[in-house]
């Protein structure tokens, strides 16, 4: 279990405040500023007081009682200005407990048909807390999901906030598909995402089987496969009871109709060429 740590650093800067009456004022002559002052998204709630006085005294974290917001909910932008003490205002910026998150349903390629999901996480929420959410709004089992964030697959023990998850992130929740394959006397298991293209499964394959197999030689058939082809895998994959070459593959597991528990049959093929420039190192040698 990890510690989650809050430095509370500030940012100091001059502006005349004089013209400003409302804290919806406030915000734009601070944004007017430098935008960058006031986060965006960035899972933390803004708040302004005097240090001095009552807004602050306490502790930092009890300010959401007592000082005015910036952002967040209760931001009210024609809310008055707090009282200013000593030609000081003092902005805190305080992690929020809880925030949303937009999920992309079921592969990065259907998140436009499909839309987003909004799930709310808490700030030291694991990814397997994620998977735990999403099992309550998708119904999918936290085994049977892969998540991505920014194209990378995410491990269950790693935190939202060390992955820069924050507030409205999008990530991509997809399916886990364990595909069986088989290669002379050698099988052997690949577990990826739904959206993961077959291509770059067959090139997984080709690595674990080492210098015994290449991409240019890789021939497979389909030995079972229950899901549907889409339409845009159609064109190159008629009819998948044929031999197939591993360079005119396109399209996702999924487009593929390639589910949890199908195989495939793996073949290496001799290439002319390739056996033509093997001996002729061989004669030089």
């Amino acid at each position: 279990m990890k510690t989650i740590i809050s430095v509370y650093k500030p940012t100091r800067f001059l502006v005349d405040l004089s013209k400003c009456t409302s804290m919806g004022r406030l915000v734009e002559t601070i944004n007017a500023l430098d935008s960058t002052i006031l986060g965006v998204d960035d899972g933390l709630v803004y708040l302004a007081g005097t240090m001095k006085h009552s807004s602050f005294d306490s502790s930092v974290p009890a300010a959401t009682l007592t000082a005015k917001h910036l952002s967040g909910m209760r931001y009210n932008a024609r809310a008055p200005m707090p009282r200013i003490h000593d030609c000081q205002l003092d902005i805190v910026a305080v992690p929020k407990p809880e925030f949303s998150i937009n999920i992309c349903k079921y592969g990065s390629s259907d998140c436009a048909s499909h839309g987003h999901e909004t799930v709310t996480v808490k700030q030291e929420d694991q990814i397997l807390q994620l998977k735990k959410h999403l099992r309550n709004t998708l119904g999918l089992l936290e085994e049977d999901q892969i998540i991505k964030y920014r194209c990378l697959n995410m491990t269950d023990s790693a935190y939202l906030l060390e992955k820069e998850i924050s507030e409205n992130s999008t990530v991509v929740v997809a399916i886990k598909v364990e595909v069986i394959f088989h290669y002379k006397q050698w099988s052997t298991t690949i577990a990826a995402a739904s959206d993961e293209s077959l291509f770059a499964i067959l090139e997984q394959f080709a690595d674990m089987a080492g210098v015994d197999i290449d991409m240019f030689s890789l021939r497979f058939i389909f030995l079972k496969t229950t899901g549907e082809v889409a339409d845009y895998a159609q064109a190159w994959l008629p009819d998948r009871t044929q031999l197939f070459k591993a360079k005119q593959v396109f399209g996702t597991m999924k487009e593929n109709g390639l589910m949890n528990g199908d195989e495939i049959q793996v073949f290496q093929i001799n290439d002319k060429g390739k056996r033509k420039r093997d001996d002729e190192d061989e004669d030089e040698n």
